[in-house]
């Protein structure tokens, strides 16, 4: 069962369903951003450690500690945006999401709460009304698709995607030069015709 239904338990079936399926969307993407981001932290920091190691010849037991350290900080920006996502994907977030995408003046935040107090309403007159209103809501909300209502973000986030371009374009560089660099230590080959006296 997913968090959002153990939440809503006396929910109508329209209002859950719509908000499971939003949180579900919402922990999908962040935890795509939360590997892209990882990706992108990986490539950048292997490849400025590519060019240290370059310029200044780093130590073995420095080069396995910054390397450590780059999949440790890649590990826990993934596990910080997917632990911020869960954080941002409780119902009466989402409800308010769906709100601002269809304009509904709060009418599906109000029924999610009213939803959420239900059970604990001694009145049944004021029960059946908050349910009713969680109905209203649910019926509301379901018209609209997860996609729309929290689209897919790479075009907003370009840093993410030309990161990696940026690292892929300055490491094949760093690997040509070390490879020049380790031409030019290696000695000089004697030709044959240098032998010869004029």
């Amino acid at each position: 069962m997913s968090d959002v239904r153990q939440t809503l338990s006396p929910v109508p079936e329209t209002l859950e369903r719509s908000l499971s399926n939003l949180a579900a969307r919402h922990r999908k993407l962040a935890g795509l951003e939360g590997l892209g981001l990882a990706v992108a932290l990986l490539i950048c920091g292997l490849g400025i450690l590519g060019w240290a190691d370059f310029l200044i010849e780093l130590p073995a037991g420095l080069r396995t500690l910054a390397l450590a350290m780059i999949a440790g900080g890649a590990v826990a920006a993934a596990v910080i945006v997917r632990r911020a996502a869960r954080r941002r994907s409780d119902p009466a977030r989402l409800a308010a999401r769906l709100d601002r995408h269809g304009n509904t003046g709060g009418e599906v935040l109000a029924g999610t709460e009213l939803a959420l107090q239900a059970s604990s309403y001694a009145d049944p007159v004021t029960k059946a009304l908050a349910l009713e209103a969680a109905e209203a809501a649910g019926r509301r909300a379901i018209a609209y698709a997860p996609p729309d209502v929290i689209p897919a973000k790479t075009a907003r986030k370009p840093c993410i995607t030309i990161m990696p371009q940026i690292s892929a374009r300055s490491s094949e560089i760093f690997w040509r030069l070390r490879k020049k660099r380790s031409r030019s230590r290696e000695p000089a080959m004697r030709h044959p015709s240098n032998d010869i006296c004029p």
